[in-house]
């Protein structure tokens, strides 16, 4: 896919993670809880990226993706966070990358405490970078193969760039999308061309959320101040108190791999 590996170009010891699993417990609780008779249509909410690290924000961003849906009518029964392959995070971060293995034991530790959420590692499992639409599908394709009788989609969260970047107001095929944006950001002219309902089909191709509630946390911003002893004293601020501990150890860790003055690191 690309002229060079970017993993060996940097020097990094990353790759697949070495298991694909596509938790179903907490579904299998929520699925439970369905009320009888009901005609809602039930949704796993499917958010992916680089979770280099996850903070706050990603997590607060399923729950007002929940909150929203369910006052629609829509009954969730659960939620996914997706990283992203090694290969993907190294393009975009380089000698930064956090490896996968590390990236998803934040993002489990990040949902342990949440009845709901979960960590898939199908995406980052693979042999190398997959697009948002094939892991969404993915995802659907296997819940159809273990829920039959429940019949249940998957809404892809994302932000209101990359829903206009890539046009989602169309929908993923037959999946489902919900943007999340702040007040002010202009979606009208989306949101008038979305893709309509199918006829007795109560679930939308297209969301958008606004909200006042996305706070300017980012992981860009917590690598910065992790970059420095007393930056690492205010992730508390940004990340669960759990991941930010793990964090900190993994980037003293890393501190004590790198050599002077190279651009390369080694994490084993």
């Amino acid at each position: 896919m690309y002229d060079d590996d970017p993993i060996e170009r940097y020097g990094l010891k990353l790759g697949p993670y070495p298991e694909c699993v596509i938790p179903t417990d907490k579904i299998e609780a929520r699925l439970r809880e369905y009320p009888p008779g009901s005609t809602q249509p039930k949704v796993v909410l499917l958010g992916t990226g680089s979770y280099s690290p996850v903070h706050r924000m990603h997590v607060a961003k399923f729950h007002l993706v929940r909150a929203y849906l369910e006052g629609q009518g829509v009954f969730v029964a659960g939620g996914l966070m997706s990283p992203g392959h090694d290969i993907h995070v190294v393009l975009k971060l380089a000698e930064k990358a956090i490896p996968v293995a590390d990236r998803v034991a934040m993002c489990r530790m990040a949902c342990q405490g949440e009845s709901w959420l979960g960590v898939s590692t199908w995406e980052c499992h693979q042999q190398g970078f997959v697009d948002f639409p094939s892991v969404t599908r993915n995802h659907r394709k296997y819940f159809d193969e273990k829920f039959p009788e429940h019949h249940i989609r998957v809404v892809y969260i994302c932000g209101a760039d990359l829903a206009i970047k890539c046009r989602l107001e169309r929908g993923l095929n037959d999946l489902r999308v919900a943007a999340v944006c702040r007040p002010g950001y202009s979606m009208d002219d989306m949101l008038e061309r979305a893709r309509p309902h199918e006829p007795g089909d109560s679930l939308a191709y297209f969301y958008v959320i606004e909200t006042d509630q996305i706070e300017d946390v980012s992981s860009t911003e917590i690598r910065r101040r992790a970059a420095s002893p007393d930056g690492r004293h205010t992730l508390g601020e940004l990340m669960l108190p759990e991941t930010a501990h793990y964090f900190i150890k993994h980037m003293e860790a890393r501190a004590k791999q790198e050599q002077p003055n190279s651009r390369s690191c080694i994490i084993s």
